[in-house]
């Protein structure tokens, strides 16, 4: 009577196929969390409520510093608070009460964010041309990019300028009538660079002087700024493909030519021929 009897990998061969196995299931695990989220590693901010310059037609040019200022320290935190009790630029500036303020995590992480605001009362810019009761920014910067916001309260324009919103959208420009200008509202500069940096300047008012009456110059009011930089800013969550993934073992199946004399299979191995490390490990040798 003849016997046929079926070759097993011994136990020391399975356990280096399962050590093989779990090597690399370990190693694309490794591979795919490396990019799997992006990080913050820093973040910057700061807040102004006014500035200008402008030159009249005639006597000196006149200057507004930023006034209040503030500035995110490089360690974060906050958030950090300034008030001024009013501003003024001559003829073409004066308002109330100024608030700025910014604050930034601490954590390096995806989610690290910066935040900043800015506003204005009673603001009269152009010796009463353009008015409003409150003017107010804010913006936002994180992993996932910047965003920022106006809000204005009681505007006031010229009867020939067409109006404003209270929310106006993303750089609202008016003309100024008799050549004095523009008007730019929720004025909003963003710079964007994958894996660098991503940042955002909103500024609720910017007149800029072109001529006529008043002279030329510059005024802002209600700046608000926000940054986050890091090596992974920007970049989509890297997820798993399905060629990537480890592929499963193979359920255990009867052989396909049944065998006169069983052999049991050892712990960890399958009914076939050592089917779950075929094509990947060899034990020869």
């Amino acid at each position: 009577m003849t016997r046929s009897t079926r070759l097993v990998p011994s136990r020391p061969a399975l356990g280096f196929a399962a050590g093989v196995v779990t090597a690399a299931t370990l190693a694309a695990t490794v591979v795919l969390s490396s990019g799997a989220h992006a990080d913050v590693t820093s973040v910057g901010g700061g807040a102004f409520g006014a500035k200008g310059t402008v030159t009249p037609l005639s006597g000196p040019t006149v200057t507004l510093a930023p006034t209040p200022a503030v500035t995110l320290p490089a360690a974060g935190g906050g958030p950090f608070t300034r008030t001024a009790a009013s501003a003024t630029l001559g003829r073409v500036l004066s308002t109330g009460e100024l608030v700025v303020s910014t604050q930034g995590d601490t954590a390096v992480s995806h989610t690290r964010t910066v935040r900043s605001s800015a506003t204005v009362s009673d603001t009269n810019l152009l010796d009463g041309r353009v008015t409003a009761t409150a003017v107010s920014t804010t913006c936002l910067s994180n992993g996932d990019g910047s965003s920022g916001t106006t809000q204005l309260a009681g505007l006031g324009l010229p009867a020939s300028v067409p109006a404003v919103s209270a929310a106006p959208a993303p750089n609202t420009v008016r003309t100024l009538p008799r050549g004095l200008g523009t008007v730019t509202f929720n004025e909003q500069m963003e710079v964007n660079t994958p894996g660098t940096t991503t940042s955002i300047v909103v500024n609720g008012i910017h007149v800029r002087l072109t001529g006529g009456t008043l002279g030329t110059g510059d005024i802002v009011i209600a700046q608000s700024r926000c940054a986050a930089n890091g090596p992974d800013v920007l970049r989509a969550a890297a997820s798993p493909s399905p060629s990537s993934s480890p592929s499963p073992s193979p359920s255990p199946s009867p052989s396909p030519s049944p065998s006169p004399v069983p052999v049991p299979v050892p712990v960890g191995g399958t009914a076939g021929p050592a089917q779950p490390v075929s094509g990947s490990v060899s034990f020869t040798g």
